[in-house]
């Protein structure tokens, strides 16, 4: 689990990571990094991971570009909502945190790890067996969320007005980074992506 967690931290300065970050750092920030909806989005990063390492289900093609635009539309409205009267009810945890594990659970589906060696060893054992992946996936997927928890942390130290300027530049953000998806350029952004870790 030690090593998960610490090659999960290092892969998350590598731009094939990004896919897997940005999306989740803009939904926490379009929910005011409040602790609920972050929370929600670390628990829900943990399952998309153990999803991911049983290689039940991928999103590919159009169901991919139909999350994608699914989560613009909730990321801009949550990060509206605050200056919004007729999205009100988007305003408090019990919508704004199933959004953030939403969209972080589909991130996780749009993203195309770059394999190391703990990483590797893990999705491969978890074909015969996931149940004894569990822990070390877990281990992974909490490291790699660790920007998430820094921005959000940050955010809550710096005060409510820099959360709100935090939640419309995340909408802005969401709309190019995850529009781009929405529009069917996943291949093009993972291509891209993977070509700069490597380079």
């Amino acid at each position: 689990m030690p090593g998960a967690f610490a090659e999960a931290i290092r892969a998350t300065v590598q731009p094939c990571t990004f896919l897997l970050i940005i999306p989740i750092v803009v939904v926490v920030l379009a929910t005011g990094a409040r602790w609920r909806p972050t929370v929600a989005a670390v628990g829900a990063t943990i399952v998309g991971g153990l999803l991911l390492a049983s290689n039940w289900f991928i999103l590919d093609g159009w169901q991919l570009q139909v999350s994608a635009g699914v989560a613009v539309a909730a990321i801009v409205a949550v990060a509206a909502a605050p200056f919004d009267d007729r999205l009100i009810s988007l305003r408090n945890d019990r919508v704004a945190a199933p959004v953030a594990a939403g969209v972080s659970l589909l991130a996780t589906m749009w993203w195309r790890p770059c394999v190391g060696e703990e990483l590797g060893a893990i999705l491969t054992d978890a074909q015969t067996g996931l149940a004894g992946q569990i822990p070390g996936m877990t281990a992974y997927m909490v490291g790699s969320m660790l920007p998430v928890l820094i921005v959000a942390l940050a955010v809550n130290v710096v005060g409510p007005v820099a959360r709100q300027r935090a939640a419309v530049g995340s909408g802005v953000v969401g709309l190019v980074v995850v529009g781009a998806l929405a529009v069917g350029r996943h291949d093009s952004v993972v291509v891209t992506l993977t070509k700069w870790t490597l380079n």
